[in-house]
C-alpha cells in the first residue's frame, strides 16, 4: 500500500496568545501537511492563512525547537512499520541526540535491513543506541565508506552532514565523493549548529574547488569566530582571486584569529590589491596579526611594502621583527640591506640577527641575477 504517512497532533499558539490543536500528517521527516486546523473552520481558508498559528506552522518553529514533539514523530512512525522506515533513516540526521536514539530503537523494533547504512555511520562513531540497533536487527556494522557510499546513494545526505563533525565521517566524504561533495558541504554550511558548519569549511579545503568560494565567502560573516577563521584558511588554501575583496574586509575584524588568517589567505593568493591593506595591518595592535602581515606582504613581492618592513624591524616583538627580515629578503629590494645590516649587528635576538643576514644574502643573490 502506498505511503500515508502518520498523524500526530500538537498544540499550537494563536491569537491573544491562546493556543489550540492542529492535526497534522507527516509524510516524512520534517514533511507534513495540516489536515485540521479548527481557525479554517472559524475564519475560513483565506482569512486563515494570515492567523498566527498557520504562521507559526510556517515557520516550522514546532518542528526545530520541541525535540519532545520529534520524538512523538518517531514514535508514531515506529507505529507505522516498514512503510516509514526511510523517515525514520532520515531522523537520524536530526540534530538532537535523543530524537536520534529514539529513530535507532524505532528502526530496531521495525527490523527493516534498509537502515543498516545510516546505523552504521553512526555506529562508526560510537554511537551506543546505533550499536545496540545493529545488534537487535543482527547485522555488523558495514565499513565506514561502504556506510557512506551506501547512504549517500539513497539521497539521504542528512545523516552524513549530522555526522560530519567527527574527522572520520569527513575524511571519508572527502575521500569518496571528492569535487562532488561540494553541493552538500555548500549546504552544511547552513546548518544551526556550528561544529557542522566548521566541519564543512574544513572538508571544502580538502577539496579544494572554487565552485565553493562564494558560500565561504558568506562563511566570513558568520556569527561564530571558528568559522570565520576556518573560512579564512580555506580560502587561502583554495587561491581563489575573487575572494581577495571579502578577505580584506576580514582584516578588520574583531578577533585577532580571524584578522591573521586573514592575513594568510591574502599571501596564499597573492593579489598585488591586498597590500595596502596589508601595510595597513602592520600596526595592528596584535602581534601576530603584524607577523602574518609581513608573511603575506613577502609572498606577494611587491616594493611598496618595502619601507613599511624596514619599520616592522622597529617592532616591540621579535617574532614581527624576524618575519620582516624574511619578507625583506623576499622582495629583494636592495634598499632594505642598510637596515638590515643594523638589525644583524644590533638586535637583542639572535633569531632576529640570523634572519637578518639571511635576508641580506638573499637580496644580493637576487640583485646579482
Amino acid at each position: 500500500m502506498e505511503w500515508q504517512g502518520v498523524e500526530i497532533e500538537l498544540q499550537v499558539p494563536c491569537a491573544e496568545g491562546k493556543k489550540h490543536p492542529v492535526r497534522l500528517r507527516i509524510t516524512g521527516w520534517g514533511e507534513y501537511e495540516v489536515i485540521h486546523n479548527p481557525c479554517v473552520e472559524l475564519l475560513g481558508e483565506a482569512l486563515a492563512r494570515t492567523a498566527p498559528c498557520t504562521y507559526y506552522l510556517q515557520k516550522r518553529e514546532w518542528w526545530k525547537r520541541d525535540d519532545d514533539l520529534r520524538r512523538r514523530v518517531v514514535e508514531a512512525l515506529a507505529q507505522a512499520g516498514s512503510s516509514a522506515v526511510p523517515a525514520l533513516i532520515q531522523a537520524l540526521g536530526d540534530d538532537s541526540e535523543s530524537v536520534r536514539q529514539a529513530a535507532c530503537e524505532a528502526l530496531a523494533k521495525i527490523g527493516d535491513a534498509r537502515a543498516v547504512p545510516a546505523l552504521s555511520v553512526w555506529a562508526a562513531v560510537g554511537d551506543k543506541a546505533a550499536r545496540e540497533a545493529l545488534q537487535s536487527l543482527g547485522q555488523s556494522p558495514l565499513p565506514l565508506e561502504k556506510a557512506v557510499r551506501a547512504v549517500l546513494a539513497s539521497g539521504d545526505w542528512g545523516v552524513v552532514q549530522r555526522a560530519l563533525g567527527h574527522d572520520v565521517v569527513r575524511e571519508v566524504v572527502v575521500k569518496q565523493m571528492g569535487a562532488q561533495a561540494v553541493p552538500y558541504l555548500i549546504q552544511a554550511l547552513r546548518d544551526e549548529h556550528s561544529g557542522i558548519r566548521e566541519a564543512a569549511c574544513r572538508a571544502l579545503g580538502q577539496v579544494g574547488d572554487a565552485r565553493a568560494v562564494p558560500a565561504l565567502v558568506q562563511a566570513l560573516e558568520d556569527g561564530n569566530v571558528n568559522i570565520r577563521y576556518e573560512a579564512c584558511w580555506v580560502l587561502g588554501q583554495i587561491g581563489d582571486a575573487q575572494a581577495g575583496p571579502a578577505l580584506v574586509d576580514a582584516l578588520g575584524d574583531m578577533e585577532k584569529s580571524v584578522r591573521a588568517a586573514a592575513c594568510v589567505a591574502l599571501g596564499k593568493i597573492g593579489d598585488p590589491q591586498a597590500v595596502d591593506p596589508l601595510i595597513q595591518k602592520l600596526r595592528d595592535p596584535d602581534s601576530l596579526v603584524r607577523r602574518e602581515a609581513c608573511v603575506a606582504l613577502g609572498r606577494i613581492g611587491d616594493k611598496r611594502a618595502v619601507n613599511p618592513l624596514i619599520q616592522k624591524l622597529g617592532d616591540a616583538d621579535w617574532d614581527v621583527r624576524r618575519a620582516a627580515c624574511e619578507a625583506l629578503g623576499q622582495i629583494g629590494d636592495a634598499q632594505a640591506v642598510p637596515a638590515l645590516e643594523k638589525v644583524a649587528a644590533q638586535d637583542s635576538d639572535g633569531g632576529v640577527r640570523g634572519a637578518a643576514r639571511q635576508a641580506i644574502r638573499e637580496i644580493q643573490e637576487k640583485n646579482r641575477q
